[in-house]
């Protein structure tokens, strides 16, 4: 998921096609190609870049990321 913004302020929440849904709690958000993780690694939580389960803690740190970034 991506956060655009756009010359008047306005943002807009954008998906490239590396989120999926699944419907096993213990799966990763992340897209494994080979041995590469795609997505975003600095937003990343650690534990999910150290492959963690992925859980609402790593969603609450990508949003604090994303704050920090904006301000």
């Amino acid at each position: 998921l991506n956060v655009l913004i756009n010359d008047t302020g306005k943002s807009v929440l954008c998906d490239f096609g590396l989120s999926q849904i699944k419907a096993d709690a213990t799966s990763r958000s992340v897209r494994l190609v080979g041995e590469s993780i795609m997505g975003s690694h600095n937003w990343m939580a650690p534990k999910q870049l150290l492959g963690g389960l992925v859980k609402k803690p790593c969603d609450i740190y990508a949003l604090g990321m994303t704050i920090y970034e904006v301000i």
